[in-house]
């Protein structure tokens, strides 16, 4: 019974929402020991409080492949199903940076392309500093911009297979979602100048009927979206060196230790 999803939950891309995680570290999950002494029986607002303890995210480490905390309580929210309010509730917070990551997560895994893109691409700004455990069972470093181009743009993150993303261009050409307006597009940077100066000086070396026209269309969507994504990195990458990764920090100017 404990491991059942609730009776009331939909389907999720046509199946039971803790299928979204593959078998192999599922079954690892329910044989784990916080998943028995600290999962059982949990409510939303319990995996709230405990995801709000949290100070790590990723899949499963070490030569057993232990579940992280984190990966855990992933399935326990695709076990419950949060309705989409409480969900926007938890990204919205900005108090808990590992809570917030659980649930874009969880958004990602859940929702329809067109709400992914609308939620996730505004929280580009958030540039605080995310620990990942690996693997091999040590920990690095990401931020949660990084992390949320993760889930755009990978197909697979913290062990869990991502569902398939339609591209935003598709989406834009068939009027569901409106042209993005990075607040970076006006920005200056030399590096992708230089990359797209290049990549305009290269044309086909044969030229048929039209291909002109049709090179220019291609080389505009090209550097509308790669140009601008790189632009956009390289800015966000500078935001993040100088801006506090707390209000501590911005206080009295000295690291924070705790991430």
């Amino acid at each position: 019974m404990a491991n059942r999803t609730v009776g009331t939950a939909r389907l999720v891309h046509g199946t039971d929402p803790q299928l979204l995680i593959e078998t192999t570290f599922r079954q690892r999950i329910y044989e784990s020991l916080y998943w028995k002494d600290q999962c059982f029986g949990l409510t939303i607002t319990g995996v709230m409080e405990k995801a709000a303890s949290l100070t790590c995210i990723g899949g499963c480490f070490g030569a057993s492949r232990k579940p992280t905390e984190f990966l855990c309580l992933m399935l326990k929210l695709l076990q419950l199903q949060p309705d989409r309010q409480m969900v926007d509730v938890l990204i919205d917070q900005e108090d808990f940076k590992y809570l917030r990551a659980l649930a874009l997560l969880y958004f990602r895994l859940t929702e329809a392309p067109v709400e992914i893109y609308q939620k996730l691409e505004p929280l580009y700004r958030d540039f605080r500093k995310l620990r990942v455990r690996t693997e091999a069972g040590s920990f690095e470093i990401v931020h949660m911009d990084e992390f949320i181009d993760t889930l755009l743009h990978e197909k697979e993150t913290c062990v869990v297979t991502l569902p398939v993303l339609t591209r935003r261009m598709a989406l834009e050409d068939a009027g569901q979602l409106a042209p993005r307006i990075s607040p970076l597009d006006n920005d200056d940077d030399s590096d992708c100048d230089s990359i797209s100066a290049a990549a305009a000086a290269v044309r086909p070396s044969v030229l048929g009927v039209g291909s002109e026209a049709l090179w220019a269309r291609t080389y505009s969507q090209r550097n509308k979206t790669g140009g601008l994504k790189c632009k956009e990195k390289s800015k966000r990458r500078r935001l993040r060196q100088n801006k506090p990764d707390g209000p501590a920090q911005a206080k009295r100017g000295v690291r924070v230790s705790k991430l």
